[in-house]
């Protein structure tokens, strides 16, 4: 099945299918950069999104694809997780009246703190963020650091198969900003480059069958992010 998500992100200062399939909304995944002087000027659809739901503020998550029973995107919280209003019990125990362990994506927004913000690095190898070197980017990195979230893929419950998570047409407001989800290897420059709105037709991530895994995630600009997803699971 192909299962769809619109994922909004909001910042302030395909696989071939080899097993029946569906299409469905995965309800808005919401990623809140707070930058921490420019608190006062948070646009509207930042204050409403962060109202509306809970804040998804440190430790472990994954956005998560199953393909047996109902397909869906999900979002799954480890043991160290933190949220606004809610325990890490209830976190790690999942929507209430829904699948045990899990979340709809639309239930949180996922709040970056102003200690992600880094320059971007030198190197022509760097251009796909978008953005000029020098310029600050919001990085989640992939490897844990404590106080943030820590947002990875599981292909757990895929029935044995792949699952490529294929990012849609981002709507960002202001529109300036860029996404990138890549990998950086041992010399720490990228390995891989997923996702980088800066570049036509580089929107996918396949992750292998039963793990999970975890990329670096960047951001260009404050703002708020609209990040459709769609997961198709494969053989």
């Amino acid at each position: 099945m192909i299962r769809s998500a619109m994922t909004r992100f909001t910042l302030i200062r395909s696989a071939m299918i080899r097993r029946p399939s569906s299409t469905s909304p995965c309800r808005g995944l919401r990623l809140l950069l707070w930058l921490l002087a420019a608190v006062a000027s948070i646009s509207a659809d930042a204050r409403s999104a962060s109202a509306a739901i809970y804040r998804y503020t440190a430790g472990h998550a994954d956005i998560g694809l199953a393909n047996s029973g109902s397909p869906r995107l999900y979002l799954q919280f480890g043991g160290d997780a933190e949220a606004t209003g809610l325990t890490n019990a209830q976190l790690v125990a999942g929507q209430p009246g829904g699948v045990a362990g899990e979340w709809s994506l639309s239930s949180f927004v996922t709040v970056v703190p102003q200690s992600v913000r880094v320059p971007r690095p030198e190197g022509v190898e760097w251009n796909f963020l978008g953005t000029d070197a020098g310029d600050p980017v919001w990085i989640f990195s992939q490897q844990s650091q404590g106080g943030v979230p820590f947002l990875g893929f599981n292909t757990e419950k895929t029935s044995g198969g792949t699952g490529t998570f294929t990012l849609g047409h981002v709507t960002v407001r202001p529109p300036n900003g860029e996404v990138s989800l890549f990998e950086i290897g041992g010399f720490g420059t990228p390995d891989a480059i997923f996702w980088s709105t800066a570049q036509a037709g580089v929107d996918a991530v396949t992750v292998p069958a039963s793990t999970h895994v975890h990329y670096a995630l960047a951001f260009t600009e404050p703002g708020y992010y609209e990040l459709p997803l769609i997961g198709t699971s494969g053989g």
